[in-house]
């Protein structure tokens, strides 16, 4: 769904009903067991560039604050929030995604933990405002008590890029990154 300049009102709504969401997760997740911050940067971007223009060293860093859920036999639950910065060839790229995820984490696999959830979220690019929604995977790998190295793979359908060159279905992002756990 687009925005355009003369709805903006709608940006601003969705955005209040975003960070309402946010913070009701939080109170319900009083109990949870433990707080991640993950920082991530889109591999393509870093390394080769893409054919819209954008050249290796393109800027695209992804925030992420995971809420984790009590640790249960193998598998915890969390309700992670994403924003998204990226300084795009045509005009910045700003997203702002929830993400209610699942991850194992007690697999054959000493200290790896593998994740998947379900995207829901808004983009903000070229002045106009655009719902989305995707799929969100990742691999971590624990390599401190607190510290994971991770790599997050995302289907994202981008209503910024089927508006200026007619893409269609979900786009796929890969991006690595750390991720530290503050308790």
């Amino acid at each position: 769904m687009k925005v355009n300049k003369s709805t903006d009102y709608k940006i601003t709504f969705y955005l209040i009903i975003s960070i309402i969401i946010l913070i009701l997760s939080t109170a319900i997740c009083s109990a949870q067991d433990n707080i991640s911050i993950g920082l991530y940067q889109d591999i393509r971007l870093a390394t080769v560039g893409d054919d819209k223009g954008n050249d290796a060293f393109t800027t695209d860093v992804k925030l992420d604050i995971s809420l984790q859920g009590y640790q249960l036999n193998q598998y915890y639950f969390s309700v992670n929030t994403q924003f998204e910065y990226a300084t795009l060839k045509g005009g910045d790229y700003f997203s702002l995604m929830v993400i209610p995820n699942w991850t194992l984490n007690d697999l054959i696999v000493e200290k790896v933990e593998v994740g998947a959830g379900v995207i829901i979220g808004l983009i903000h690019r070229w002045g106009a405002g655009y719902a989305t929604y995707g799929l969100s995977g990742d691999v971590s790998y624990m390599i401190a008590p607190k510290l994971k190295i991770s790599l997050l793979g995302q289907l994202i359908k981008r209503g910024d890029l089927a508006d200026r060159w007619n893409t269609k279905g979900l786009s796929p992002n890969v991006y690595l990154g750390i991720k530290y756990n503050l308790k």
